[in-house]
């Protein structure tokens, strides 16, 4: 009986061979029918490797993450190919042990390409903002993706389309984890605007349980020991925001203790400025934590 295992072996086979260079010139109506086929199977390793144990088989199998490296730098503008390529990376990357494995290969570098290019197509910026919040792991990869360019890429991303959801919530994951014990990073971001946007979003978004939790960790992560940054992060009226996102999930009907903790855990990073906690304050935060408590 063919296992699981097997058969993604063999899908990722006929990926490798699909994916090398012709032996013979072929005509361009053969190249586009095998460009074709080659997505074909790429949306099949794509939705294999939802399941997590085939998402660690291909982290362990160099040789085709660089094949899908390869082919994403070969058609970088080609929609289909960078959702196939990306939702194999943003599968990967998702579990951090298997980062090991794949900067083995390029890791960071895998995006470099399409930060350069500024691709305008919106689901390759989902995808591309996500794989850099999953990849932003520790120090050396943070500072990785700072100098290849990730947050320049992501300001322009956000202006291009300000209002989608699933963009900003992926961009403010990745904030969430560039800005982890960086201050360079959280210094570049609050300098680009993408706050901006993203502050924007959320304001018509705060019941988005994914996107509040991020948006609670970013400001936190961007603001921890740095008095400058939690006056700077105000300019965009995030702890109003905050606020809300504390009642709204501190209610029983939309009870979600995760986020609880996480506006919790904002308003004591920022109330130490006195006028934050005035805002807090103006924003009937005392009410809200009355209702709660």
């Amino acid at each position: 009986m063919i296992t699981d295992g097997e058969v993604q072996d063999t899908i990722m086979d006929s990926i490798k061979q699909q994916a090398a260079p012709p032996l013979v010139p072929i005509s361009p109506a053969e190249e586009e029918e095998m460009l074709d086929v080659l997505k074909k199977t790429g949306e099949v390793l794509h939705n294999l490797t939802e399941n997590p144990d085939a998402a660690e088989r291909l982290a362990k199998t160099p040789e085709m993450m660089n094949t899908l490296v390869n082919i994403m730098k070969l058609h970088p503008l080609d929609p289909e190919i960078q959702e196939i390529t990306l939702g194999c990376f943003d599968n990967v990357t998702k579990d951090e042990k298997n980062l090991e494995h794949f900067e083995d290969t390029m890791g960071p570098d895998a995006l470099e390409d399409l930060f350069k290019k500024e691709c305008d197509i919106l689901p390759i910026l989902r995808r591309t903002n996500r794989c850099t919040g999953n990849m932003a792991r520790d120090e050396p990869s943070r500072v990785h993706l700072r100098n290849e360019g990730c947050i320049p890429f992501m300001a322009w991303g956000c202006g291009l389309y300000p209002k989608d959801l699933p963009l900003a919530v992926n961009t403010t994951w990745a904030i969430r984890r560039l800005c982890r014990y960086d201050y360079e990073n959280a210094k570049q971001i609050l300098d680009s605007g993408v706050l901006h946007h993203i502050a924007g979003c959320l304001n018509i978004n705060i019941p988005h349980n994914e996107f509040s939790e991020h948006m609670c960790h970013a400001v936190i992560n961007m603001t921890y020991r740095n008095d400058e940054n939690k006056m700077r992060v105000e300019d965009y009226n995030i702890l109003e925001k905050i606020c809300r996102i504390f009642d709204h999930f501190s209610k029983e009907e939309d009870l979600c203790q995760k986020n609880v903790l996480a506006s919790l855990k904002c308003f004591s990073n920022m109330t130490v400025i006195p006028q934050h906690t005035q805002t807090c304050a103006d924003c009937g935060l005392i009410a809200s934590f009355d209702d709660y408590f």
